[in-house]
Protein backbone atom coordinates (compact mmCIF):
# COMPACT_ATOMS: atom_id res chain seq x y z
CA UNK A 1 0.00 0.00 0.00
CA UNK A 2 1.47 3.27 -0.89
CA UNK A 3 1.75 5.86 1.41
CA UNK A 4 -0.82 8.87 1.60
CA UNK A 5 1.53 11.37 1.18
CA UNK A 6 2.40 9.76 -2.28
CA UNK A 7 -1.12 9.98 -3.47
CA UNK A 8 -1.75 13.16 -1.99
CA UNK A 9 0.81 14.50 -3.92
CA UNK A 10 -0.19 12.93 -7.00
CA UNK A 11 -3.69 14.18 -6.75
CA UNK A 12 -2.03 17.91 -6.35
CA UNK A 13 0.22 17.60 -9.01
CA UNK A 14 -2.36 16.96 -11.35
CA UNK A 15 -4.81 19.72 -10.17
CA UNK A 16 -2.17 21.80 -10.79
CA UNK A 17 -2.45 21.05 -14.43
CA UNK A 18 0.72 18.37 -14.29
CA UNK A 19 -0.41 15.00 -16.24
CA UNK A 20 0.16 11.85 -13.83
CA UNK A 21 3.12 10.79 -15.58
CA UNK A 22 4.94 14.35 -15.25
CA UNK A 23 4.17 14.01 -11.86
CA UNK A 24 5.52 10.24 -10.78
CA UNK A 25 8.58 11.75 -12.67
CA UNK A 26 8.99 14.30 -10.66
CA UNK A 27 8.45 11.89 -7.44
CA UNK A 28 10.93 9.65 -8.97
CA UNK A 29 13.75 12.64 -9.69
CA UNK A 30 13.12 13.49 -6.18
CA UNK A 31 14.10 9.97 -4.43
CA UNK A 32 10.85 7.96 -4.00
CA UNK A 33 11.10 4.49 -5.17
CA UNK A 34 9.65 3.37 -8.43
CA UNK A 35 7.94 0.66 -7.23
CA UNK A 36 5.79 3.07 -4.63
CA UNK A 37 5.06 5.61 -6.98
CA UNK A 38 3.65 3.31 -9.58
CA UNK A 39 1.52 1.60 -7.16
CA UNK A 40 0.71 5.24 -5.78
CA UNK A 41 -0.17 6.04 -9.54
CA UNK A 42 -2.11 2.98 -9.73
CA UNK A 43 -4.38 3.53 -6.46
CA UNK A 44 -4.95 6.95 -8.13
CA UNK A 45 -6.39 6.09 -11.11
CA UNK A 46 -8.60 3.90 -9.07
CA UNK A 47 -9.44 6.14 -6.85
CA UNK A 48 -10.40 8.82 -9.47
CA UNK A 49 -13.06 5.90 -11.38
CA UNK A 50 -14.71 6.83 -8.00
CA UNK A 51 -14.72 10.03 -7.54
CA UNK A 52 -13.36 12.48 -9.70
CA UNK A 53 -9.87 14.08 -8.03
CA UNK A 54 -10.39 17.32 -6.41
CA UNK A 55 -7.99 20.20 -5.91
CA UNK A 56 -5.44 19.90 -2.81
CA UNK A 57 -5.33 22.91 -0.97
CA UNK A 58 -2.28 23.07 1.35
CA UNK A 59 -1.79 26.01 3.13
CA UNK A 60 -4.23 28.68 3.74
CA UNK A 61 -7.52 28.02 1.76
CA UNK A 62 -7.90 29.68 -1.58
CA UNK A 63 -11.35 30.80 -3.14
CA UNK A 64 -11.92 28.83 -6.21
CA UNK A 65 -13.28 30.81 -8.71
CA UNK A 66 -16.81 30.18 -9.49
CA UNK A 67 -18.52 29.43 -13.09
CA UNK A 68 -20.88 32.61 -12.57
CA UNK A 69 -17.54 34.85 -11.85
CA UNK A 70 -17.57 38.48 -12.92
CA UNK A 71 -15.41 37.66 -15.54
CA UNK A 72 -17.26 34.95 -17.69
CA UNK A 73 -19.62 36.09 -20.16
CA UNK A 74 -22.52 34.19 -22.13
CA UNK A 75 -23.46 35.08 -25.15
CA UNK A 76 -26.14 33.31 -27.16
CA UNK A 77 -27.93 33.86 -30.32
CA UNK A 78 -31.30 34.88 -30.24
CA UNK A 79 -33.56 32.07 -29.38
CA UNK A 80 -35.82 32.52 -32.42
CA UNK A 81 -33.55 29.69 -33.36
CA UNK A 82 -32.36 27.83 -30.98
CA UNK A 83 -30.49 25.36 -32.72
CA UNK A 84 -27.45 27.51 -33.64
CA UNK A 85 -27.09 29.19 -29.87
CA UNK A 86 -23.86 29.83 -28.91
CA UNK A 87 -21.99 30.14 -25.92
CA UNK A 88 -18.96 31.98 -25.35
CA UNK A 89 -16.77 32.60 -22.63
CA UNK A 90 -13.94 35.27 -22.47
CA UNK A 91 -11.01 34.05 -20.32
CA UNK A 92 -9.88 36.77 -17.82
CA UNK A 93 -7.37 39.51 -18.19
CA UNK A 94 -4.01 38.22 -16.59
CA UNK A 95 -3.60 40.25 -13.43
CA UNK A 96 0.45 41.56 -13.00
CA UNK A 97 1.68 42.83 -9.31
CA UNK A 98 3.78 44.93 -8.79
CA UNK A 99 6.26 43.85 -5.86
CA UNK A 100 7.88 46.71 -4.07
CA UNK A 101 11.79 47.34 -4.71
CA UNK A 102 14.32 45.09 -3.01
CA UNK A 103 16.21 47.90 -1.72
CA UNK A 104 15.00 50.85 0.74
CA UNK A 105 15.34 54.38 -0.57
CA UNK A 106 14.28 55.54 2.94
CA UNK A 107 17.49 58.15 4.27
CA UNK A 108 18.60 55.91 7.53
CA UNK A 109 19.41 53.10 4.89
CA UNK A 110 21.44 55.67 3.06
CA UNK A 111 23.25 57.01 6.29
CA UNK A 112 23.94 53.03 7.50
CA UNK A 113 25.06 51.95 3.99
CA UNK A 114 27.64 54.82 4.13
CA UNK A 115 28.67 54.24 7.64
CA UNK A 116 28.91 51.20 6.90
CA UNK A 117 31.88 52.31 3.89
CA UNK A 118 33.17 54.29 6.19
CA UNK A 119 34.22 51.48 8.44
CA UNK A 120 35.38 49.46 5.60
CA UNK A 121 38.01 51.89 4.50
CA UNK A 122 39.10 52.75 8.43
CA UNK A 123 39.59 48.60 8.26
CA UNK A 124 41.70 48.46 5.17
CA UNK A 125 43.90 51.35 5.90
CA UNK A 126 44.43 49.72 9.75
CA UNK A 127 45.26 46.37 7.65
CA UNK A 128 47.61 48.12 5.39
CA UNK A 129 49.39 50.08 8.28
CA UNK A 130 49.65 46.82 10.42
CA UNK A 131 51.13 44.85 7.20
CA UNK A 132 53.75 47.94 6.97
CA UNK A 133 54.90 47.67 10.56
CA UNK A 134 55.31 43.86 10.40
CA UNK A 135 57.24 44.46 6.88
CA UNK A 136 59.55 47.16 9.07
CA UNK A 137 60.11 44.99 11.60
CA UNK A 138 61.53 42.25 9.62
CA UNK A 139 63.75 44.48 7.42
CA UNK A 140 65.12 45.99 10.37
CA UNK A 141 65.54 43.17 12.90
CA UNK A 142 68.74 43.87 13.77
CA UNK A 143 68.49 47.36 14.34
CA UNK A 144 65.40 46.89 16.30
CA UNK A 145 67.00 44.49 18.22
CA UNK A 146 70.17 46.70 19.20
CA UNK A 147 67.88 49.96 20.31
CA UNK A 148 65.41 47.37 22.68
CA UNK A 149 68.58 46.11 24.03
CA UNK A 150 70.25 49.95 24.47
CA UNK A 151 67.07 50.93 26.43
CA UNK A 152 66.66 47.98 28.95
CA UNK A 153 70.70 48.28 29.72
Amino acid sequence: MPSQDLIEGLKYAMSRGDTLDKAMMTFYNSGYPKAEVEEAASELKSQSQVAPVMPVSIGAPTQQPTPHSQFSQVAQAPTSSPTTAQTAVKAPAPVYQSFPPAQSYSPSARESETTGRIIIVLLVMMLILLFGILLSIFVFRSQLSEFLTGLLK
